[in-house]
C-alpha cells in the first residue's frame, strides 16, 4: 500500500571558516527544510597562522576537537549517509 505522504530525511551541512565552524542539521520534508539544530564553535584558526600561512598545532587541535564534537552530535542524529 502506497501513501502520498512526503518522505522525510535529515541532512547536515558544515561550514569551516577561519574563525568558527558551523553545523546545521535539517529535516527535508517534500521541498522544504526545517532546521532541527544549529551548532557554532569558535576555533580561531586564523590566529594560529605563522608568517608562511601554516597552522600551528594548537589551531589544528582546536579545529579537530570541533569536528570531533560535530561527529558525536551527528552520531546521535537520524543521518544514515555521509558525503564529504
Amino acid at each position: 500500500m502506497q501513501t502520498d505522504q512526503p518522505v522525510e530525511k535529515n541532512i547536515a551541512a558544515i561550514d569551516l571558516g577561519s574563525n568558527s565552524f558551523h553545523m546545521v542539521v535539517a529535516k527535508v520534508v517534500g521541498q522544504d527544510l526545517q532546521v532541527v539544530s544549529r551548532h557554532k564553535q569558535r576555533v580561531r584558526l586564523a590566529s594560529g597562522l605563522d608568517s608562511q600561512n601554516n597552522l600551528n598545532n594548537a589551531a589544528m587541535q582546536r579545529g579537530l576537537d570541533c569536528l570531533q564534537m560535530f561527529a558525536e552530535r551527528l552520531r546521535g542524529s537520524m543521518l544514515k549517509t555521509f558525503v564529504s
